[in-house]
């Protein structure tokens, strides 16, 4: 099964602040909520525009698998 979905946000932090949580995996782990306990593994993560991100994530015992891609990037 795949899902497919488009998102857009703005957030009200400096350009540089926000390309740095993007880009940094620590800065990333804590912006996904993820916590010492949870298994985080990062397989991709160009975050370029046309780039891949593909992570696999394990809440509580149930494994998330994230895959996406950058199609365009604004500042």
């Amino acid at each position: 099964m795949t899902d497919r979905f488009f998102a857009e946000r703005e957030f009200a932090v400096r350009p540089e602040d926000l390309f740095a949580a993007w880009t940094d995996l620590k800065l990333l782990t804590r912006w996904f909520g993820c916590g010492n306990d949870m298994l985080w593994t990062v397989k991709a993560w160009d975050a370029r525009e046309g780039g891949a991100i593909e992570v696999s994530l394990d809440f509580d015992g149930e494994p998330y698998e994230v895959r996406a891609s950058s199609l365009s990037l604004d500042a």
